[in-house]
């Protein structure tokens, strides 16, 4: 549960500071935007290759997706 909400509030801080919108993520991830909008919102269970996926995009590293918000860090690009 902690996993799922740090990787929500790392996806939520870095697509808003990218200005990017829920519809525009889901296109560039190739994931339907009802599981984006799941995994946005803390309640998604992805899979390890989803969460990769996500992470290059993003372009942070998987453990930074996974860890930040637990640390209470700001999220960096």
């Amino acid at each position: 549960m902690i996993l799922q909400q740090n990787l929500s509030t790392a996806m939520n801080a870095l697509r808003q500071q990218r200005q990017q919108s829920v519809s525009s993520l889901s296109k560039d991830l190739g994931i339907a935007k009802s599981s984006l909008q799941e995994i946005l919102d803390g309640n998604g269970n992805p899979q390890i290759e989803t969460v990769e996926r996500i992470a290059s995009q993003l372009s942070i590293s998987p453990v930074t997706l996974l860890s930040c918000a637990d640390q209470g860090d700001q999220v960096q690009r």
